[in-house]
């Protein structure tokens, strides 16, 4: 019988279940989507009943297999997310979606809130960002709208962590979900902010910290029974935010310094060699740092360049009645793309208000000026890893020797070219493990198998991307970025005089 870890990896758009032999190789994945609910009143919430149950359905499914003996369960979910539970431990409300509006007023209160803190933003290490991203502003927010809910909440979780209290029954808190921009964290003294916590009631609701790496938490008995697994046998990790998990088997890989582009919904740019320096111009150009599992500071550039992908992706195959083929060479289009006359780059939607030219307005993109599905996508390709290439520039330092792509881009062949051209001589290199941020989970609850683990550079398989240089990309690409800054000022000029 063979030991097995079974990570839950809880995206935004696909949950996938990964089940890893006892030498963290995937055995087997399984998906599925469980869409936010709307709430009405501009407020979503992430289904986590839904979610619970498909993992208890996994559990089982788990269990029945008579090959394997599961030794170890963990999950890595996205961030900005909290579950609040009231004395009974049910959940005291619904689990807020991060793309909860709570309205201009709270927003500005928020930021007066988080300016009037010795350190501001900065301490905190994060943006002031909108919606519910800031975690510290949903806590204001359900002081100041629902004070009856906030009266009931007794225990609050981040996602990773109320999953893993479902299956063990423990409450804990651990750095990654703190660290990940919700405002409560202090990076001066790296521990969580309780005066700010303090300042906003919630200063005992936060279970102690565990560290990530070395927890094992057993396996409820009632989990036990409804699944079949043997709660003697099953351990329970803490649970990870998905960057860092993502970051982790790198951490552990890489000699030399390295910038990780994590890629998903969202694409984060990770460096976790910098040192920790937080600007103005980071805060404005959505520039932060998250923690690793090792509660080290971790430099950092977001981009919704994900959601912006899928947007567009779905635009082209609409309006030319097919998906665009991607597997040829990429660099018959560039060539035409610098020399035209007129400008024909992205014009986004889902990236607004994200990344680093938050101000540039939304607006549909015309798809008549280009001939056929491929070249659009081309187009999209090269524009979005324009604007990643200069997210890389402002976290990787003068020692970083090669990014590493990870994710669902790694296996976008135009994408990884265009980017390898833009970031020479530095090398860039993908992933061919599938399931990074699934593998980071399962190395951190490893220690509950019988098994030495393989040297971690055969569990990744970094292929570097070969490629040449093109004439002409260096210039778009600051035509493009100029193009960008401009059109972010002019509408925050028109903003302001509104």
């Amino acid at each position: 019988m063979e030991e097995a870890v079974l990570i839950f990896d809880v995206g935004k758009t696909n949950k996938k279940a990964v089940l890893f032999d006892a030498s963290l190789q995937v055995m087997r994945i399984r998906e599925v989507e469980i869409p936010e609910q709307s709430l009405g009143h501009g407020l979503l919430a992430d289904d986590v009943a839904a979610i619970e149950q498909w993992i208890l359905d996994e559990l089982r499914a788990a269990a029945a297999e008579r090959n394997i003996r599961l030794r170890a369960i963990n999950v890595t979910t996205f961030g900005a997310t909290v579950a609040h539970l009231d004395v009974h431990h049910d959940l005291a409300c619904s689990v807020y979606a991060y793309g909860c509006d709570p309205g201009e007023e709270l927003d500005r209160e928020f930021q007066k809130t988080m300016t009037q803190r010795p350190g501001g933003f900065h301490r905190r290490a994060t943006p002031k960002l909108p919606q519910f991203l800031n975690v510290a502003k949903q806590l204001l927010w359900l002081n100041r709208r629902q004070p009856d809910v906030a009266g009931r909440i007794r225990t609050t979780l981040f996602l990773p962590q109320y999953f893993a209290f479902r299956l063990s029954g423990s409450a804990c808190s651990e750095p990654t979900g703190f660290g990940c921009h919700t405002g409560l964290w202090d990076f001066e003294r790296m521990q969580p902010d309780e005066d700010l916590l303090s300042q906003l009631g919630w200063q005992n609701r936060f279970p102690a910290l565990v560290d990530p790496l070395r927890t094992a938490l057993p396996l409820s008995g009632s989990v036990a029974a409804a699944t079949g697994l043997d709660a003697n046998a099953t351990v329970v990790g803490s649970g990870l935010h998905d960057s860092s998990s993502a970051l982790l088997p790198y951490e552990l890989t890489l000699k030399d310094d390295f910038v990780l582009v994590s890629t998903g919904t969202w694409i984060v740019v990770l460096n976790p060699g910098a040192p920790f320096r937080l600007s103005d111009e980071d805060l404005r150009r959505d520039r932060l740092y998250y923690l690793s599992p090792r509660q080290r500071p971790v430099r950092a550039a977001r981009l919704f360049a994900g959601r912006e992908h899928d947007v567009q992706l779905q635009r082209i195959e609409a309006h030319f009645g097919r998906s665009p083929q991607s597997n040829g060479d990429v660099a018959r289009f560039l060539s035409g793309f610098f020399a035209e006359p007129t400008f024909r780059g992205l014009q986004p939607q889902a990236l607004s208000g994200s990344g680093p030219f938050p101000n540039h307005p939304g607006g549909e993109w015309d798809l008549s000026n280009f001939g056929s599905a491929e070249e659009a996508y081309a187009r999209l390709c090269l524009d979005l890893a324009v604007l990643v290439d200069y997210c890389i520039s402002e976290v990787a330092t003068e020692r970083t020797r090669r990014v590493v792509i990870d994710g669902g881009f790694a296996r976008n062949p135009w994408f990884t070219q265009i980017l390898a051209m833009l970031q020479q001589p530095t090398s860039v290199m993908v992933a061919e493990v599938p399931q990074a941020t699934a593998l980071g989970a399962a190395l951190a609850v490893h220690s509950a198998m019988q098994s030495e683990l393989p040297p971690m550079d055969e569990l990744l398989h970094l292929r570097r991307i070969e490629t040449e240089a093109l004439p002409g990309l260096r210039l778009y690409a600051e035509h493009v970025l100029a193009h960008w800054e401009s059109a972010s000022s002019d509408h925050e000029d028109e903003r302001r005089t509104a």
